[in-house]
């Protein structure tokens, strides 16, 4: 998959153009809960942007793909880490709807996933 073109196409518009505002040349970018990283692979094809990007990812599939998709893009500047983020520390439960491989995971401080 090339992701230029994708970006080209103007996938989520309004925050794109945010991020190609605030995002200085050298700048740094962590992108939490990355799924596919699409907007990791926004700001570091950007040209000339020099910084690094840090993408998180807690879920095994998701961060897999995540892993083969840094490995197989011209993006070298991506840091790929499975783990979960937030503000406060503590432990959760993460899981997916039925029948659904990725991108709509849920977390929840009870362990109940719901």
């Amino acid at each position: 998959m090339h992701y230029v073109f994708k970006i080209q196409a103007g996938y989520e518009l309004p925050t794109s153009a945010s991020l190609d505002i605030i995002v200085e040349k050298n700048g740094k970018v962590f992108d939490i809960g990355s799924d596919w990283r699409y907007f990791s692979l926004f700001v570091g094809s950007r040209e000339n942007f020099t910084g690094e990007i840090f993408s998180f990812e807690l879920m095994p599939a998701t961060f897999k793909d995540l892993e083969e998709r840094t490995r197989t893009s011209a993006v070298q500047n991506i840091k790929c880490r499975q783990v979960a983020l937030g503000d406060i520390g503590g432990n959760g439960n993460m899981t997916l709807p039925d029948n659904v491989e990725r991108g709509l995971a849920k977390i929840s401080s009870d362990n109940s996933g719901a």
